[in-house]
C-alpha cells in the first residue's frame, strides 16, 4: 500500500495538470460502459 502512494499522487498531479487526459479518461469510461466509441 505505502509503495503505491507516491505513484498515485504523481498520477493525480498529472491528471490535474493535464485536463485533456481527464477528458480522455471520461471518454474511455463511456466507451467501456456503452461498448461504442464516443464521437468527437
Amino acid at each position: 500500500m505505502l509503495k503505491k502512494t507516491p505513484l498515485f499522487k504523481e498520477n493525480v498531479n498529472d491528471l490535474v495538470n493535464n485536463p485533456k487526459k481527464i477528458d480522455y479518461m471520461i471518454k474511455l469510461r463511456q466507451f467501456m460502459f456503452s461498448g461504442k466509441l464516443p464521437t468527437a
